[in-house]
């Protein structure tokens, strides 16, 4: 049994000696129910989410490779993986919150101690928000935050580099803020996160270093040596030494270089200890051509020397990482820009410079293998170098990928997505003639340009149909999909095609047969980046956000095999600028819609379009203030004749409370049925999408602000405007937030529609609703007749209680909607009681 059309029917019938008063009382009196709504899915798959890579990875004893994201997870704020070396079987092994004491945004990469743990930092977070050191175990378990930074003068803050494990047992980092001098800090503690210490407090003065971005590393007589990115005699960064107890610290280096000589400046890296002993490292900008260096140095200071010059051209610029030995004795390492797409390179030097840089590998961005190497690369235990790219990847969230030593075939082999692969931001759904649900999603999938999908209406099975592409003309960013009548799926992409001006597509139910049947130009007047379609008597028609002779916008037509297509009206301000959401066809071929701006005071319109000749004629031009502004969303054609919509703004300027209106499709008779209150109001404010209709004549709508959490509502009307009731209130730990496309009506009086915020991952959800029951009552000889309105062919349930305080339902009768969704049903067989309530709900 589901429950809830709580509320359907509150019928208040006294006893007989005083029925006649209360008859006269509920004569025309309307009573509505809350509907059963119900959470269908959540997009975003958090155990396969991570975006932003700016850390190394590390090896595990089982050969997998762990690391960490900047961003993506469940919450946003970075995750730590695992991911197998062929790239299969990624896991999100921590999500990182950024609350409640939660670490978030980890810069740095893991350190493998021992018993299968890792430790590691996140440069935000903790109890103040200054950054953490956590561990965690292989398989995700046992996470503990080690240490919260302070922000107060004495502790460090924000570390970005990773943690080493020295001789004597403890851990080992830095920091980029904080300390005495707000110049950073290298600290220390036990890896059970006792005695922590700080270790050094920079000063960035020229005797001294600060803001260090890298890790230390213990050299071969147990001292540390590090980095800082500015400080030293010209404040251009330096290289230093110190013991573990924080005595000797020594500068070795102070970089002079200005980008006139063959000097670095500006490490960002930390160093390496070379096979011969000797300290290896970069520095991010200076040299010949001021795009960076090599250098190498002994371990006392003396022996600088400046190993290679970065050109762009040669191997790259602008190195940010540690540098790695290889088996051949080579230095192998990643610049973040540079090469032939100035996106970075993996290049290869030998350790005296000899044949210069050499580019073993261009990033070629977005949709291609990676851009913007940050971190360092590893050499696996199978030979393979592997790394991480900050951006770009099919998503433009970076990659993972290897590379065998010495160069070779270059595979990334793991695309980062926010959404893990999922889709996100759903549009307008709707159930098909199968049953089955379908929709698409504005970002997300595997490039996070879209996706088209199904599933039953029971929210199970969903499928992912097509991820988008924006390649070999394919779309991007879908922003509706229909049904036709020749069981294919039709559709529009606001971008991709080969113009990048969007499509029109077709798609079988079952996700093959996927066609671009028409693709933008832009030119000669055709229109660009559509936002609606719909079919009628076998023509697709559809409207274009922009494009045509004045960049406003049209309405264009087709056939569903992408042939005779034309631009049926052009919009030119005065006619309507960037039509709204939704089309509508009457059976002259007459298409009426709405645009969000132009008309004499820029605040939209209400429009008819001829398909034959192409005339515009416009039937209400907003001039703001009172009488609305700004209508989005698609209109209703009603059995009366009357075109019903909604206007996101009912004051110049302001979206923030909306209308509802009525119009003759001749333009006469405009009526402003309601007015929106806004936010915080309890029947919502800022109707985004315009209205569906049931089949018993009431309207539903969307508002994407107020109700009770202020976060949107559905709302049931009448046709002359008044809310029967608040069917939902939206709230983030429920049905989602701020649903923005339009409702529609499926099978058995569901309703299917979808919100652009929260669920597990704030990217949307979608949900559905029982349409709810309009009840009235009239007298009829001696009883009461009771006329329910709701789904057609819907089974309800009446019940019958006499107490509002402590109910007590008993059944008063099962009936079926017929197909008008209305059935008439007396309420004899009284009682004495002195209130009978009634409510409906669905067996």
């Amino acid at each position: 049994m589901k429950w809830p059309f709580y509320q359907s029917v509150y019928e208040q019938i006294r006893k007989r000696g005083w029925m006649a008063v209360t008859l006269a009382l509920l004569f025309g009196v309307l009573v509505t129910a809350h509907s059963e709504s119900t959470l269908l899915k959540s997009f975003g798959h958090a155990n396969l989410s991570g975006a932003n890579s700016r850390a190394a990875l590390s090896e595990g004893d089982s050969g997998d490779l762990f690391g960490t994201t900047e961003y993506g997870g469940q919450y946003g704020m970075g995750t730590v993986f695992k991911v197998n070396r062929a790239g299969t079987n990624y896991q999100v092994l921590l999500s990182f919150s950024g609350t409640n004491g939660d670490g978030a945004r980890p810069y740095a990469g893991l350190l493998k101690g021992s018993n299968g743990i890792f430790y590691g930092t996140t440069c935000y977070g903790g109890s103040n928000d200054a950054g953490t050191v956590f561990r965690l175990a292989s398989e995700g378990g046992n996470y503990i935050i080690l240490k919260h930074f302070f922000t107060n003068g004495l502790d460090g803050r924000y570390p970005r580099a990773e943690l080493i494990l020295a001789s004597d047992g403890k851990l080992y980092g830095t920091t980029y803020g904080g300390g005495a001098s707000n110049r950073g800090t290298l600290f220390r503690l036990d890896p059970d996160g006792a005695n922590y210490a700080i270790v050094k407090s920079f000063t960035g003065r020229t005797n001294d270093g600060g803001k260090p971005f890298a890790a230390v590393i213990e050299g071969s007589q147990g001292v540390l040596f590090g980095t800082t990115f500015v400080g030293g005699i010209t404040n251009r960064g330096t290289i230093f030494s110190i013991n573990k107890d924080g005595s000797g610290f020594a500068v070795l280096r102070s970089f002079m270089g200005t980008g006139t000589t063959i000097e670095g400046r500006f490490p960002c890296a930390s160093l390496m200890l070379g096979g011969d002993g000797l300290l290896y490292g970069c520095t991010r900008k200076g040299g010949l051509a001021d795009m960076g260096t090599v250098f190498r140095l002994n371990q006392n200071g003396s022996g600088y020397a400046v190993v290679a010059n970065f050109t762009n051209t040669a191997g790259g610029r602008y190195p940010h990482a540690r540098l790695l030995e290889g088996s051949d004795g080579a230095l192998y390492g990643t610049t973040y820009q540079g090469g032939t797409n100035n996106v970075g390179t993996i290049f290869k030097l030998a350790k005296d410079g000899g044949g210069g840089i050499q580019e073993l590998t261009n990033f070629f961005g977005i949709y291609a293998n990676g851009a913007h190497p940050e971190a360092g690369l590893i050499k696996g235990s199978d030979g393979i170098l592997y790394g991480t790219t900050y951006r770009g990847g099919a998503s433009d969230y970076g990659t993972i990928f290897g590379l065998p030593e010495g160069g070779g075939l270059f595979s990334p082999f793991l695309h980062f997505s926010v959404s893990g692969g999922d889709g996100s931001y759903p549009g307008t759904v709707f159930q098909s003639s199968s049953g089955v649900v379908y929709g698409i999603t504005e970002g997300g999938g595997s490039n996070d340009l879209g996706t088209i999908f199904s599933m039953n209406p029971d929210g199970n099975n969903a499928v992912v149909l097509h991820h988008f592409t924006s390649t070999n003309g394919d779309g991007c960013y879908p922003s509706m999909l229909r049904e036709s009548g020749d069981g294919m799926l039709y559709g529009v992409t606001y971008s991709g095609g080969f113009s990048n001006y969007g499509t029109v597509f077709r798609v079988s139910t079952n996700g093959d047969n996927y066609s671009v049947l028409k693709s933008f130009t832009s030119a000669g007047g055709d229109g660009r980046n559509p936002y609606t379609i719909m079919e009628a008597g076998g023509i697709l028609y559809g409207a274009t956000y922009r494009g045509g002779a004045s960049e406003r916008g049209t309405v264009f037509r087709l056939d569903r095999d992408g042939s005779n297509y034309s631009v049926v009206c052009t919009f030119l301000s005065v006619n309507g600028s960037l039509p709204g959401l939704g089309l509508t066809v009457d059976a002259n071929g007459m298409v009426y819609g709405t645009t969000c701006y132009g008309g004499t005071a820029s605040c939209g319109l209400i429009y008819a379009a001829n398909t034959n000749t192409g005339t515009v004629t416009v039937l209400k031009t907003f001039t703001g203030g009172t009488d609305g502004c700004y209508p989005w969303g698609a209109l209703v054609l009603n059995r009366d004749g009357m075109l019903y919509g909604t206007a996101m703004g009912d004051t110049v300027g302001l979206n923030g409370n909306g209308i509802l209106y009525r119009i003759s499709t001749n333009g006469s008779g405009y009526a402003i049925l309601r007015r929106f209150g806004g936010i915080n109001s309890v029947n919502g404010g800022n109707p985004w999408s315009g209205l569906v209709q049931a089949s018993n004549g009431y309207f539903y709508g969307i508002t994407d602000r107020g109700g009770s959490n202020d976060v949107g509502t559905v709302c049931l009307f009448d046709k002359t405007g008044n809310v029967q009731t608040v069917v939902q209130h939206f709230a983030p730990n429920t049905l989602g937030c701020c649903p923005q496309s339009g409702l529609t009506m499926g099978r058995s009086g569901r309703l299917y529609g979808s919100t652009v915020q929260a669920g597990g991952m704030d990217f949307g959800t979608l949900y559905s609703l029982t349409a709810c029951v309009a009840a009235s009552t009239r007298q009829q000889g001696s009883q009461i007749m009771l006329t329910l309105q709701g789904a057609a062919n819907q089974a309800y349930v009446v019940q019958r209680s006499h107490n509002l305080l402590l109910p007590d339902w008993e059944t008063f009768g099962s009936n079926t909607l017929n197909g008008d969704g209305a059935i008439d049903i007396f309420l004899s067989g009284g009682t004495n009681a002195a209130i009978n309530l009634y409510r409906t709900i669905t067996p």
